[in-house]
């Protein structure tokens, strides 16, 4: 029998961050939507992180996102479900596809995936960046 949860969006919605000092500010309406931001270096302050849109569905427990890096050529996909609300953490598999040179068709690969887990709140900044 499944546990009732809470809706998706008290729980997934706000700042998560993960070991790779990025961060997710992810918010969420009543259909199901979300948007957001996903921050590159987030450890670094405001002045040294970079910024990008994310889009993205939850339906029931389910969510998925996604963030255009075309700065760099590539963009990522993070799947996941949420266990156990409320969570002080969430893992979520993900997928980066990278464009490359078609004109010569070279590309050892399109892209990877691996699993990572976010942690509720923000990204600790390093000590130079503390006040």
């Amino acid at each position: 029998m499944k546990v009732a949860t809470p809706p998706i969006e008290t729980i997934l919605e706000g700042t998560w961050h993960n070991a790779q000092n990025a961060e997710l500010r992810l918010k969420l309406d009543g259909a199901g939507r979300i948007t957001g931001y996903f921050i590159k270096d987030a450890n670094l302050g405001h002045e040294g992180a970079e910024w990008f849109p994310l889009a993205g569905l939850a339906n029931g427990d389910l969510f998925a996102f996604c963030v255009d890096f075309s700065k760099y050529g590539s963009m990522m996909t993070w799947t996941g479900k949420i266990s156990n609300p409320p969570p002080e953490s969430f893992r979520a598999l993900w997928q980066i596809v990278s464009d490359f040179d078609q004109s010569t068709g070279a590309a050892d690969k399109i892209g990877c995936s691996g699993e990572e887990t976010f942690v509720a709140g923000s990204c600790p900044l390093e000590n130079s960046k503390r006040g």
